[in-house]
């Protein structure tokens, strides 16, 4: 059961990666009341950053992206 949610989480997070991660960044930030703001600070980047994400101007590297995934709590079952 545990291996089986490891591969859906790996399975979203390459999805998420290689399509729209700037509308599932907006999304779950909003979803969790957090600001550009203060998603930037909590993962080491500016709001400028995180503003280009969302609106799909640039992506997110594959260690920042993981970093958002974790903070924003993508890919988990929410209890």
């Amino acid at each position: 059961h545990n291996l089986r949610r490891q591969n859906q989480n790996r399975n979203l997070r390459m999805k998420v990666n290689k399509y729209n991660i700037g509308e599932y960044i907006l999304s779950y930030r909003l979803k969790h009341g957090i600001s550009q703001r203060q998603l930037g600070k909590i993962i080491k980047a500016s709001q400028s950053q995180v503003s280009k994400w969302e609106a799909e101007v640039n992506k997110p590297t594959r260690l920042r992206t993981e970093s958002i995934l974790k903070v924003l709590k993508i890919g988990q079952v929410e209890r």
